[in-house]
């Protein structure tokens, strides 16, 4: 029999009573577990910093069967002023946010089953005798296809980044929620100290376990990281964390504990460090079925919302498969949406001061849609369900409405022409599925990205030495931007104070290179951070872009913890 984890959100700021839990336990017919284990030592300092959404002590979890998934919210929500209720929902499920990594029609992309070690691997050398390991050529050196500066660090240099100077990443941790660990061995990680998170609490046979899911994280950890045949963006960082979310399939019944990975990761980190988040979650319907974008209310589409025959778009208007952003009937969004991912991530900015770096989706989206203004209704999630007190939805993603979770939210925007053998437009143009808005802050590259695993640049029998010249997404985006934030902070020297999120969140957001492209103001995702700058770029000083040189490096250093 499937069962499905609901969420139950108190309004209590101090602790639930044990009064109000063993009601709701009574209603729900489930033992309640605490989301946030001892998250109530962090009541003080919520209260403290005047934050209105409740604090991570309020939540709570219960499983049940699926078939009693309606009963139980449709009691909880007869009884939400007695039990002191203010949400509950069933948490939407999630997938790695790498766009358009299984389309079939797009084979030069990693995610797809044909490409997968699909290159040639290193050339037999000799063949030993008497049973010994074959004699296998090295691996080429891919650096000089990355695209971003290494000048302090080999001979050859490619400024697209400028130069990091001594940003290197040396003295920060990272810490990265994925779907499951790197390949084991992968040469380019030799180096890196990688440790697991919520190795212990995951159940066994929860983890996706599979090889896609682990090239995805080497793919990241290589854009950070990565050494040998690649260099990350900050190759000397002490430490990457790898907080594994333990989800499966988007249509598993149980859904993804992405809180819990982000939860667990903040403890791990310290004040200055970073966090990169590479899921998404499932948003609304993707609005293709007729071409429309149907606004529905929690009791369904009207009448007067149905388009007529005439509103059917023609043939030459319906989209291509290339122009689906997920080649699914869902959009897909940042995981800040879901209640309990926005308090896990404001803990780690506003009472840890973790840098958090968000994958901003990759379903085309406007995240400033007023769809994001209500309460989810029932036709987004037909499994599932979401109740919430008049009053108590706050939408995450209007920028200044201050429901902020302090995330530096990234979009997919175009890397330099010719990069992986294409041209994918206007650089730093928004690519088309990436997702946009006022609250997303900054842009990394979403495609051309050369990185560890996958194995269509170089392949073979060994995954640890495959290696990827199609990595993107949202996800590669965000790993770039998770990467340079490293590298800016690691600049600061040994025994001086880190920056603070919400000081690295503005510095990025007001220097760099500019967002270009027909739709750059209509479709905001930022600027593009770079380590240098000859021209066209911005300064905090200047909201325009500017003809003359930029050393941001330096500009990092003086900026207000």
């Amino acid at each position: 029999m499937a069962s499905v984890r609901i969420t139950i959100v108190f309004s209590a700021r101090q602790g639930v009573p044990e009064a109000s839990l063993g009601k709701a336990v009574e209603v729900v017919g489930a033992r309640l577990e605490a989301l946030f284990p001892g998250a109530e030592a962090m009541n003080a300092r919520w209260a403290q910093l005047e934050i209105t959404s409740p604090p991570p002590s309020s939540f709570y979890s219960a499983t049940v069967p699926a078939e009693e998934v309606k009963r139980v919210l449709a009691s909880l929500h007869e009884q939400m002023d007695e039990l002191g209720i203010v949400q509950a929902y069933v948490p939407t499920p999630a997938r790695m946010a790498g766009a358009n990594l299984a389309l079939s029609s797009m084979e030069d992309l990693p995610g797809s089953r044909r490409s997968l070690a699909g290159a040639p691997g290193p050339a037999l050398l000799t063949a030993q005798p008497g049973g010994k390991q074959d004699t296998y050529a090295a691996t080429p050196d891919y650096r000089g296809l990355q695209g971003w500066s290494l000048k302090s660090r080999v001979a050859w240099n490619n400024v697209w980044l400028g130069d990091p100077q001594d940003a290197t990443g040396k003295g920060i941790k990272v810490a990265d929620v994925e779907a499951d660990m790197p390949l084991p061995g992968h040469e380019s990680l030799s180096g890196v100290q990688v440790q697991p998170i919520l190795s212990g609490k995951i159940p066994v046979g929860s983890l996706l376990n599979d090889i896609y899911a682990r090239c995805h994280a080497t793919a990241v950890a290589g854009v950070i990281a990565g050494k040998g045949a690649i260099c990350g963006l900050a190759p000397k960082i002490d430490t990457l964390f790898v907080s594994r979310a333990a989800f499966g399939p988007v249509s598993a019944a149980e859904p993804a504990t992405i809180c819990d990975a982000i939860w667990e990761a903040a403890l791990k980190l310290s004040a200055g460090d970073i966090l990169l988040i590479e899921v998404e979650r499932r948003g609304p319907p993707a609005p293709y079925d007729l071409g429309t974008h149907i606004k529905y209310t929690l009791g369904g589409p009207s009448m007067e919302d149905i388009p007529s025959m005439e509103d059917v778009p023609s043939m030459e208007d319906i989209p291509s498969m290339e122009d689906i952003p997920t080649g699914r009937l869902h959009r897909y969004i940042p995981v800040e949406h879901l209640p309990e991912d926005w308090t896990a991530i404001k803990v780690a900015t506003a009472v840890k001061g973790i840098i958090v770096v968000e994958a901003a989706g990759n379903g085309g989206e406007n995240l400033d849609d007023e769809v994001y203004d209500q309460v989810p209704p029932q036709q987004w999630y037909p499994n599932g369900g979401w109740i919430a007190a008049p009053g108590t939805w706050e939408n995450p993603f209007r920028a200044g409405s201050g429901h902020d979770s302090g995330a530096i939210l990234v979009g997919a925007g175009a890397p330099p022409r010719g990069f992986g053998g294409r041209d994918w437009g206007v650089y730093r143009s928004r690519l088309r599925w990436s997702n946009y808005g006022s609250r997303v802050n900054v842009q990394g590259w979403g495609r051309g990205m050369v990185t560890a695993g996958y194995g269509d640049l170089q392949g073979g029998v060994d995954p640890a030495r495959w290696y990827t010249g199609a990595f993107g997404g949202t996800s590669g985006a965000a790993a770039m931007v998770a990467g340079m934030a490293a590298a800016f902070q690691s600049s600061l020297g040994p025994g001086i104070k880190a920056k603070g999120p919400e000081a690295v969140r503005k510095f990025l957001c007001a220097n760099g290179k500019p967002q270009e492209g027909a739709d750059a103001q209509a479709k905001h995702i930022g600027p593009l951070p770079v380590f240098t700058a000859a021209a066209n770029c911005l300064t905090s000083t200047s909201p325009k872009p500017q003809q003359m040189a930029a050393n941001y490096v330096s500009l990092f250093k003086q900026i207000s913890p």
